[in-house]
């Protein structure tokens, strides 16, 4: 199941770092899913508040939450391959003439939220 979340996640192994306080499930996840391990104790002197944010914007949370959806939406289409999935989103691409779309949005107007 970690070395599935790792996959779908779209994480490498050395960025997972998996907390258990049971030895056998550590040892079995460490060595079957390549990722690291610690025990709840060595996480104790942990203090996240001090571990500097590498994406101050949440721009990977917010991908790993579409990839979430993404994945929760082709159980629920009970569909094999994204192929297949985004034939039945239907979802249709059009061209359109960039002078045409340029020339109807500067006819748009703005309003102050504030």
């Amino acid at each position: 199941m970690v070395d599935e979340i790792v996959r779908l996640t779209q994480l490498r192994p050395a960025q997972v770092l998996f907390v258990d306080d049971n030895a056998r499930i550590r040892a079995e996840i460490g060595s079957t899913c390549g990722v690291a391990t610690a025990t709840p104790e060595e996480m104790d002197c942990v203090d996240a508040a001090t571990i500097p944010l590498s994406d101050p914007s949440m721009a990977r949370l917010t991908h790993y939450k579409m990839i979430e959806a993404r994945q929760r939406a082709r159980e629920l289409a009970d569909v094999g391959s994204t192929e297949e999935f985004l034939r039945r989103c239907e979802i249709r691409v059009g061209r359109h003439d960039a002078g045409a779309w340029k020339e109807r949005s500067s006819n748009w107007h703005t309003v102050p939220t504030s």
